[in-house]
């Protein structure tokens, strides 16, 4: 990565490595594609040389933007990426290069050994923040730069946002220019480094992450109950509810550390079904004995929050909103979770012969994926997308079982 390589359009910034690039020019006569005219290393590479960094023919542009141990000859990995975006990033913000040398010698010395004068000296009204964020791109030591170009995004939009402040005691000499500056240059280097994370994922393929395999089995002395919604996962995904069944027959929540695999029976959820979690993994809903119910985590009685004769699914929003439908050709009913008089969530099921079940909210709170299942039309289903806020639905996908996001 480096200037020569970066454009801006009115799309925003674009990262192109020339280096990758082919020509797609007809070879003259004689001459393949990996001879000596139009080929890879030819027009390819002219386009990214650096002027500034010319003496006797020999191009230096390249250096300018490599790592310690690229230089050193190691083994290079995505680090390397996060070096050559910290000088790019030094030099958008004070317009000076991050390491330079009168030759290729003294280049070299002075990436392998030198610091870059702080950014905030070249430019007073810098944030602290940024200085911070590009001294640790340009760590000499790879294990000690960030891990990868999408922390370097999040930390420049946050800087971005107004959320970091700069110095107050700092001299007010820096104009309103250097100040747009910095900001442009932040704004366009988030947007950079977005940039490299998706063009490395399109030269390498997604990234690698870890997989499990492994298997879950129930509590001691009982058996998973054979029912849709058994089990719910926390939404920090460490903890499990799940719906067991003694030796006697009785169901029962248990919760499950995904973290110990130790698991402890939740007193006051005898005959519960369907368990689902509230947002902040203190507490979970889940249906027993004709009711709606909630428990904190950590509680020994359980609360009725509404009727609920037929347990066909829960959600619980972000504002304390709970959807459930409480019985066989029901609408989805919305309850605060404190209790109350539900209301309808959705319109149009009873008396209809389709039940509207199985809701499961989306990110933004308002919104809610659900499985709405027409009797009439021989068992046919389709997952709908309602809203909170609107009577309007929307299809997603049909003939199907119900979804979760």
């Amino acid at each position: 990565m480096k200037p020569a390589n970066i454009l801006l359009t009115k799309a925003g910034a674009k990262l192109l490595d020339f280096g990758l690039a082919k020509l797609s020019l007809p070879s003259p006569p004689g001459r393949g594609v990996g001879g000596e005219g139009l080929a890879g290393e030819g027009l390819s590479a002219l386009a990214t040389r650096e002027k500034a960094l010319t003496g006797e023919g020999t191009m230096l542009g390249t250096f300018q933007y490599m790592s310690p141990e690229q230089l050193e000859g190691k083994e290079a990995d995505h680090r390397a990426d996060i070096w050559a975006l910290g000088c790019v990033l030094y030099e958008m913000a004070t317009g000076k290069r991050a390491f330079v040398g009168k030759s290729q010698a003294s280049l070299i010395s002075a990436i392998m050994t030198s610091e870059p004068q702080p950014i905030s000296q070249l430019q007073p009204m810098t944030p602290p923040a940024l200085d911070r964020a590009v001294k640790r791109c340009l760590a000499k030591d790879p294990d000690d730069r960030w891990d990868g170009a999408h922390d370097v995004a999040d930390e420049l939009r946050f800087i971005g946002d107004g959320h970091s402040q700069a110095s107050q005691t700092r001299a007010v000499s820096g104009r309103a220019t250097s100040r747009e500056r910095v900001a442009w240059a932040v704004a366009i280097a988030a947007m950079l480094a977005t940039a490299i994370v998706t063009g490395r994922q399109a030269l390498r393929g997604p990234e690698r992450r870890m997989s499990v395999v492994t298997q879950l089995a129930p509590p001691a002395h009982t058996t998973f109950a054979r029912r849709v919604g058994g089990m719910a996962l926390s939404t920090d995904g460490r903890q499990l509810a799940l719906v067991a069944r003694d030796e006697r027959g009785q169901t029962q929540l248990w919760l499950r550390s995904l973290e110990t695999g130790e698991s402890r029976a939740l007193d006051g959820t005898e005959g519960a079904s369907s368990p689902f979690w509230s947002p902040d993994g203190r507490s979970v809903g889940f249906f027993a004995s004709g009711k709606l119910k909630k428990l904190e985590i950590g509680g020994r009685q359980a609360e009725d929050v509404a009727d609920a004769p037929q347990a066909l699914g829960g959600s619980w929003g972000p504002d304390g909103t709970i959807l459930f439908t409480p019985a066989a050709q029901s609408s989805i009913m919305r309850v605060s979770a404190a209790g109350g008089q539900p209301a309808p969530a959705t319109f149009g099921a009873a008396g209809e012969a389709t039940v509207d079940a199985a809701p499961a909210f989306l990110p933004d709170g308002r919104q809610f994926l659900y499985l709405r299942y027409d009797i009439r039309g021989g068992g046919t289903s389709a997952i709908v997308v309602g809203s909170l806020d609107s009577r309007e639905i929307h299809e997603v996908l049909s003939n199907t079982t119900g979804a979760a996001y």
